[in-house]
């Protein structure tokens, strides 16, 4: 089985460095993700003896700035698409940005991690091989990534979107290369006043990689008016995360 698409990084690349300066305010689902994300490797893994840790996908930080907690860290390598997307003056990170599909990579990790990240890549199974290369024996591969639920009202209202593996289909390719300890998923409504609100959030957290780019008045107005005929409620209108979560150890 094969879970691949195609993905034009370019744009990806240029809608997440547009949003740099808006997205800590405006990724609130995305910071839940995280601190739940957390709470599971603090509960999962043994953190304590962890010393050299990749962050894939740091964007502007948020799990970053937990990793450099931890106790025994050496190294922090954060890789993203973005160049510079997070900054900090810490001796312990090692920075390599750039596609980590394609990117060369650290060796000997203890941890890799990612957090919502994963859904933009193209070959999850070719990209799964590559990190059990780089862990040592016994690492740990834990991360984030988004199912079939995720953003469905655009989808319904666009026909567009990425694909969403399913857990099951994530669970078999992870079990080629590594020992699956933790999954789980769970889905997360979040409500705006307004359509527009809807769309303002997904521009300024960057996540509209494959989304319309320009809108007419018309197809404006027509959006809205669909978005809330079919997904008002009374604490405005929705809009649906389907986060997954993953701990692994390399076999």
């Amino acid at each position: 089985m094969m879970i691949r698409q195609q993905i034009d990084k370019a744009i990806v690349q240029k809608r997440f460095e547009s949003s740099l300066n808006s997205y800590n305010s405006n990724a609130r689902p995305q910071s839940q993700i995280i601190e739940h994300f957390w709470h599971l490797l603090k509960q999962q893994c043994f953190l304590s003896e962890t010393k050299n840790v990749l962050e894939i996908g740091c964007g502007t930080g948020m799990l970053s700035q937990k990793l450099l907690t931890l106790p025994k860290l050496e190294t922090l390598h954060v890789n993203d698409l973005v160049e510079n997307s997070f900054v900090c003056d810490n001796e312990k990170i090692q920075t390599c940005w750039g596609d980590a599909e394609t990117a060369l990579l650290p060796n000997e990790l203890d941890l890799v991690a990612s957090a919502s990240t994963f859904q933009w890549f193209e070959d999850l199974d070719s990209f799964f091989l590559k990190i059990s290369r780089h862990l040592r024996a016994q690492g740990m591969f834990c991360f984030t990534t988004f199912g079939p639920k995720n953003f469905q009202e655009i989808r319904k209202l666009t026909g567009k979107g990425l694909h969403y593996p399913t857990i099951s289909e994530i669970r078999q390719l992870l079990g080629r290369h590594f020992d699956l300890i933790h999954s789980s998923e769970t889905v997360m409504s979040n409500f705006f006043k307004h359509p527009k609100h809807v769309l303002r959030h997904i521009r300024n957290t960057g996540v509209n990689g494959t989304a319309e780019s320009k809108w007419t008045p018309g197809k404006l107005k027509h959006f809205c008016q669909t978005y809330e005929n079919l997904f008002l409620t009374n604490q405005g209108v929705s809009l649906t995360f389907h986060p997954y979560f993953f701990i692994a150890k390399k076999k």
